[in-house]
């Protein structure tokens, strides 16, 4: 069993935007440092996934777009892109880099959970073989965490600071002058 550290870098801008350099150097260093790392593109980002897309992007002090991308596959790192943001932006599939997939967030989120996972891209063939079995699409795993009570304490805590804070900078603290 993997004890291993994954990490998700969300890329939700193109090429046009130093936020992808940095989102793949983070990716690849993350990678460099033994953690399981896949990159998920959503909104713009899913630009990123077409042929081509970003051979000229080049912002200093970063390599090269494509290289940091080419660089992080080769490590064994994975690219994931968003199917309703790529189907929404009228994107051919024909002309997709072959190593990145199209799938929803579902298959994300089972490699987050699960405990041992050697490879995202045989995971999603396995996820999409048996829903083929099974004729019907599979509920998504159940999102961890969301209902304890400390994540609601923590929640309500930090909307109470957001207020505090939004008082304060209108003027109306209550605070003596």
């Amino acid at each position: 069993m993997s004890d291993k550290k994954k990490l998700v870098v969300v890329l939700a801008h193109n090429a046009n935007d130093d936020k992808p350099s940095v989102g793949f150097t983070i990716a690849n260093a993350a990678l460099s440092g033994g953690m399981e790392v896949a990159v998920f593109l959503t909104s713009d980002g899913v630009e990123l996934a077409r042929d081509g897309s970003c051979d000229l992007t080049l912002v200093q002090p970063f390599k090269k777009l494509d290289e940091l991308i080419d660089g992080f596959l080769e490590k064994g790192g994975t690219v994931w892109a968003c199917t309703p943001c790529y189907q929404h932006r009228g994107l051919d599939p024909a002309h997709n880099c072959d190593r990145v997939i199209v799938t929803g967030a579902g298959p994300l989120i089972e490699w987050v959970q699960a405990r041992h996972h050697p490879s995202p891209r045989r995971d999603l063939d396995d996820l999409r073989a048996r829903r083929r079995r099974s004729g019907r699409r599979l509920p998504l795993p159940p999102r961890a965490g969301l209902r304890s009570g400390a994540a609601r304490l923590r929640r309500r805590r930090a909307g109470d600071a957001a207020r505090r804070i939004d008082r304060i900078v209108r003027g109306r603290s209550g605070a003596p002058a």
